[in-house]
C-alpha cells in the first residue's frame, strides 16, 4: 500500500496483519477501496481464493484514520462464495444511496475455464488441441455472477447485503468486472482463452445497464 503526502510523495505502509488476522490476508485475486459501509472512511473490498470450491470468499475490511488503514483483524463482511471470484466491483446499482457490490464469478475447477493442473487446462477438447481457430466461439461460463444489494438494519442500523444470482451466463471465462461511466453501469469482460496469471480479454465484452 502507498499513501500519498501533502506534497504528492508516496510512502509504502507495508500489510504486515497480526496472527489473529492471517486468517484473512491471503490469496487476493482483487481488490477495490471505495466507501461502502461508511461514509467517513473507504473500506477495502476484497475477492479471494482460486480453483478450490470451498476457499474462496469476498469481504469487506473497514476503514481506519491510521495504519495499515484497515481493520484485518475483524472484517465488516466475510461471505463466503460458492465458486472462484476473479473480479469484484462496487457500485449502486438500484439508486438507492447504499453501495452494492457486483461480483463476478468463474467456472476454475473444471470444465473450459479450469486452470487447476497446469495453463489452460482442459481446454484442447474444445477445439481439437493447440490455439482456437479464426472465428471460433467459446462455450457458457457454467456459473452465475452474484450481486449483493447494500443496505442497513431497520432495527440495528448495521450494514448489511441481500445476495442476489445474476440471470446471466457469458460466453469465455470471466475476468474484469468495471464501472462505466456512471454507478449503475457495468462492464464485464470475458475471455476466449483463460491464461493463467494474465488478464487477456479480447472478446465476448458485455454491457450490462441496470
Amino acid at each position: 500500500m502507498y499513501v500519498q503526502n501533502s506534497n504528492g510523495e508516496f510512502r509504502q505502509i507495508p500489510i504486515v496483519p497480526r496472527l489473529e488476522s492471517e486468517q484473512y490476508v491471503g490469496n487476493w485475486r482483487n481488490v477495490r477501496v471505495g466507501y461502502v459501509t461508511q461514509r467517513e472512511l473507504p473500506d477495502l473490498v476484497v475477492v479471494e481464493g482460486r480453483w478450490d470450491e470451498e476457499d474462496n470468499y469476498v469481504r469487506i475490511f473497514k476503514g481506519l484514520s491510521e495504519p495499515p488503514f484497515f481493520d484485518f483483524d475483524d472484517p465488516v463482511l466475510n461471505m463466503q462464495l460458492p465458486n472462484a471470484a476473479p473480479d469484484v466491483e462496487i457500485m449502486d446499482v438500484n439508486r438507492d444511496g447504499y453501495k452494492d457490490l457486483y461480483v463476478l464469478q468463474a467456472s476454475e475447477l473444471h470444465g473450459y475455464c479450469s486452470v487447476k493442473g497446469g495453463e489452460n487446462s482442459g481446454l484442447s477438447g474444445y477445439w481439437g488441441g493447440g490455439k482456437p481457430s479464426k472465428g471460433w466461439v467459446p462455450p457458457h461460463n457454467r456459473v452465475t455472477d452474484l450481486l449483493l444489494l447494500g443496505g442497513r438494519d431497520t432495527e440495528t442500523l448495521n450494514f448489511e447485503f441481500t445476495s442476489h444470482l445474476m440471470d446471466f451466463h457469458g460466453r469465455g471465462c470471466s475476468g474484469v468486472a468495471k464501472r462505466f461511466g456512471n454507478d449503475n453501469t457495468l462492464l464485464v469482460s470475458r475471455s476466449r482463452i483463460l491464461h493463467y496469471g494474465t488478464c487477456v480479454m479480447n472478446c465476448c465484452r458485455v454491457l450490462l445497464c441496470f
